[in-house]
């Protein structure tokens, strides 16, 4: 309740499990900026078939513990997302791929009430592994809902 009283008042905000002063934006340092611009660009091209943490921390040739700082970061900054795939697990994705996803699903739906799986993998592009967690986040949102092995829009935009 108090805390709901000052973000009322705009002195503070919620973002996920913090509370920050209002304004306050994460910044990263000269170093962490440029990890955290070689991240959104991997990720950027990746699309949907992104890589797991280890394979980041190798192709970044960087240390662990400073990648997991800086992909922290740009995930509470916004600029990329976890999906749940599991109890303490998720993919990351670039934020605007998810967006782009969305709109690539959408396509599907133009002409049809439903649609399969396979059919949003391979507008995607993408694996089982990948696409189940982005058509799952489209569930979550109030986007799709499946029925059966099948999507259907849960209201048409």
């Amino acid at each position: 309740a108090f805390l709901d009283r000052l973000v009322e008042k705009g002195e503070i905000e919620l973002a996920k499990l913090f509370v920050l002063i209002k304004g306050h934006q994460i910044q990263f340092n000269p170093q962490q900026q440029a990890l955290a611009d070689k991240i959104i660009q991997i990720y950027w091209d990746a699309a949907y078939v992104t890589p797991e943490f280890d394979e980041l921390v190798e192709q970044l040739d960087a240390p662990a513990e400073q990648v997991r700082r800086v992909l922290s970061g740009l995930v509470d900054r916004g600029d990329l997302m976890e999906i749940a795939i599991k109890i303490g697990r998720a993919l990351i994705f670039h934020a605007k791929r998810i967006e782009e996803a969305k709109n690539i699903v959408l396509k599907l739906f133009e002409n049809k009430d439903e649609i399969a799986f396979f059919e949003a993998r391979e507008a995607l592009n993408s694996t089982r592994k990948f696409t189940t967690p982005i058509l799952n986040y489209f569930d979550q949102i109030g986007l799709t809902v499946r029925v059966g092995e099948m999507r259907q829009l849960k209201k048409r935009p």
